[in-house]
């Protein structure tokens, strides 16, 4: 199963891929892990860094419909939304797979 960008945008939105986006452009995300099975679930896991800050963060797909946010960021758990923290795993995963 593969996840694009277009299905991240049905789950976290517009801003939050921009902001995502440019998380990248500044080499905040240090690792991804990405357990790559055939199936449900998959789950994506790394390390952001924003300013100062470390989160450990990522995703669990139990299916497009299903997504679960890792994070623990203030955003994430103040509003229960996907972060763009775990947004910017996946985007770092579909970029370099793309690059290879």
């Amino acid at each position: 199963m593969v996840v694009t960008e277009k299905d991240l945008m049905g789950i976290a939105g517009w801003e939050c891929i921009k902001n995502a986006k440019l998380l990248l452009a500044v080499d905040s995300v240090k690792t991804v892990k990405f357990n790559k099975r055939d199936g449900f679930p998959i789950i994506v896991t790394g390390l952001v860094v924003e300013k100062r800050k470390k989160f450990v963060c990522g995703l669990k797909f139990n299916d497009f419909d299903n997504v679960e946010n890792l994070c623990r960021c203030p955003e994430s758990v103040k509003d229960g939304k996907v972060c763009k923290h775990s947004i910017s795993l996946m985007l770092y995963d579909i970029h370099h797979s793309q690059e290879a």
